[in-house]
Formats: C-alpha cells, sequence, structure tokens
C-alpha cells in the first residue's frame, strides 16, 4: 500500500506488515490512499445513526451549520459509518481545498482521501499523538469513552488532553496502518465529490457531471438550511474558530480561570453537535427504520425546529410525532401534501 501526504505529495510504502519499505515497490500494483493536510479538517464525533446516504448527509450538513460559520456552500461535509451507539465521524472541509486535493490526485488510483488524524489507532485508553510539520495529530478517548481527533499545537494538545499523550515515530504510526486504510473510517469523497479522482470519469460524464453538480448547488442555496446556517453565522463564530482547527480555542477576551477544564468543555461542546444533534436524536433514529422517507429541508425558528419531510405516509409521521413526544419533545403535524407525486410532510419540533 502506498500513502501520499498532501500538500506537497510526500509518499511512503508500507510492506503487508506495516513496516515502512524504503524506495519504491511496484508502482503501478500498490493501492493510493491520499492523506489530507494536518489541521485541514475538523473531526466531529456526533450522534448520527444508521440512515439512508441521503438522509445521513442533510442531517450531517444540518450539523455542520452548528460546528463552523463558513457559508453552507463552502463547505464539504462528509461522515463515517456509526458505531454500536450510532456515533459518528463527521469531517468538514473547505469544499475549494478539496477540489484542490482531488485534481492534485488526477491520476492516480486512490482508494481513499482521510483526515490525517483518522491515520492514528483509536487508543483503548488515553490520547496518542503523532508529531508532524510543527503539531500533533491526536486521538483519544475519555474515561467515558467520548473519542477526539484532531490536529493541534503540542501546548495546546497537552492543555486539552490534561496530560502529554504517548507519542508515535514513524514506525509506531506505521504499525498496522495497512490494515487501518484498507477500511478507512471516513473517506472525504462524498456528496458533490463522491466518485473518486477525475480519472475516474471521461470528458463526456464529467460534463454532465458538472451540471448536475451547479444544478445541486443551486437547489442547495435555496434551501432553509442555507438561509439558518447564514444567520446564526454571527453567533457561531467564536465556535467556528475551533471548529476548523479543530483543537476548541478560547475566543479571545475570554477570561481565563481554568485552561484546561474551559478548553476541554469547548471542545466537548463542539464535537458533541449540542443543539440540533439533541432536538434531532430521537428523529433520526426514527428515520432509521423508514428509508422510504427523507429529510427535504430544516428551517429553525427560535426554539422550534421545523422539518419538511417526503415520502412519509400517515402513519408515518404519527408514529414519528408520537415517539418524539414519547422522548420529552413537542411534535406538530402539519397537513400532508403532494408534490410531484410524493407526498411532503412538515413537522414542527419544539423542546
Amino acid at each position: 500500500m502506498r500513502l501520499v501526504f498532501l500538500p506537497d505529495m510526500v509518499w511512503w510504502h508500507l510492506g503487508a506488515g506495516g513496516r515502512l519499505l524504503e524506495g519504491a515497490g511496484d508502482e503501478g500494483a500498490a493501492p493510493v490512499v491520499a492523506v489530507a493536510p494536518p489541521g485541514a479538517v475538523s473531526l466531529h464525533r456526533v450522534p448520527l445513526p444508521r440512515l439512508a446516504p441521503a438522509q445521513a448527509l442533510a442531517a450531517a450538513r444540518a450539523m455542520a451549520g452548528e460546528l463552523s460559520a463558513a457559508p453552507a456552500d463552502t463547505m464539504h461535509v462528509a461522515i463515517g459509518e456509526p458505531d454500536a451507539d450510532g456515533r459518528r465521524w463527521l469531517a468538514i472541509a473547505d469544499a475549494a481545498a478539496m477540489a484542490g486535493w482531488l485534481a492534485a490526485l488526477d491520476g492516480l488510483p486512490v482508494r481513499a482521501l482521510v483526515p490525517a488524524p483518522l491515520l492514528l489507532p483509536t487508543p483503548v485508553a488515553g490520547a496518542l499523538a503523532w508529531p508532524v510539520e510543527g503539531l500533533w495529530l491526536v486521538r483519544s478517548v475519555e474515561a467515558g469513552g467520548e473519542a477526539r481527533a484532531f490536529a493541534s499545537e503540542p501546548a495546546l494538545a497537552e492543555l486539552v488532553l490534561g496530560a502529554a499523550p504517548r507519542l508515535l515515530g514513524a514506525d509506531g504510526l506505521a504499525d498496522g496502518l495497512a490494515a487501518r486504510m484498507d477500511r478507512p473510517e471516513l473517506d472525504l469523497r462524498q456528496g458533490r465529490f463522491a466518485g473518486g479522482t477525475r480519472k475516474d470519469m471521461d470528458p463526456a460524464r464529467r460534463r454532465r457531471v458538472a451540471v448536475l453538480a451547479a444544478a445541486a448547488l443551486a437547489v442547495l442555496l435555496a434551501t432553509p438550511v442555507v438561509e439558518w446556517a447564514r444567520t446564526n453565522s454571527a453567533a457561531a463564530a467564536a465556535e467556528a474558530e475551533a471548529a476548523i482547527a479543530a483543537a476548541a480555542l478560547l475566543p479571545a477576551g475570554t477570561p481565563v480561570s481554568d485552561p484546561r477544564a474551559q478548553v476541554a468543555a469547548r471542545l466537548a461542546e463542539l464535537g458533541g453537535g449540542t443543539g440540533l444533534a439533541r432536538t434531532m436524536a430521537p428523529l433520526l433514529a426514527e428515520l432509521a427504520g423508514r428509508p422510504g422517507v427523507s429529510i427535504m429541508s430544516l428551517e429553525k425558528t427560535g426554539d422550534v425546529l421545523v422539518v419538511a419531510l417526503e415520502g412519509a405516509a400517515p402513519g408515518d409521521v404519527a408514529a414519528l410525532s408520537s415517539r418524539l413526544q414519547a422522548a420529552g419533545l413537542a411534535a406538530e403535524p402539519g397537513l400532508p401534501r403532494e408534490i410531484g407525486g410524493r407526498l411532503q410532510t412538515e413537522l414542527r419540533i419544539g423542546g
């Protein structure tokens, strides 16, 4: 297996046992896993159970609006597979940077494009770190089982963790890396960037995809989700700085009384997808068993979340409302209407 580290195209060659190999092996046969630049992707562990892919990505984009102040049309969002507790990695990157990375990889047989911190194995407890380019790539597991993955300056990483992590050398990172990258936890090539690098497309297909992507972007820009994200961007500006750096920096001017506790609490708040995620968690859990029901749009008005559902029969809407009420939420369904031969129903969810 070969790893290529962006943006400088530094190559690693891994043997079957995870040993770093000197020089190039069989260049044409070995699969390639690309690694995004350290610090260019923010990672958050969010409650998002197993859903149909379109539902999961729609929910993830809505959550990303809470975690980043960047306009929705400039963000690229990708998600991993959920664990047994319904939590998974949510990655946020700059869409223009993502396009640039894929352009640099054009012509290579890339199997996956992964965030740099996910190269590290998940520790049983405590934290692991790998020094690279003046930063530490960190993965940690708290006593309660909460996982983190981020890139940060060493001093800030120790402040967040509360203790020095166990440092890995290149050989330590390479141990088992080929097996981990054979099935990466998260591939950034999703949504509009799904389908690999441009090598996978002939010119005619590329033109068709470009037209479809432009149309999808126009639809996305017209949805209430984007307006909601934009109107909330000022309030989320401080949190966005921490989210983009994946290290939870305290806002400028914040009185510092207990640095470790403040930074750790802030990182937990950002990575937990609070607010919207808590409101949506029961809804997403119910939608996991209804693959025919899709989330068309989300809009937040005060404390009320308005969800437009497509393909929900009256029985589905009644069951969803009942389960949400049982979870302690107020749920008020609107009247169904038929649009393009598909039922659409508005569901208003309050705390």
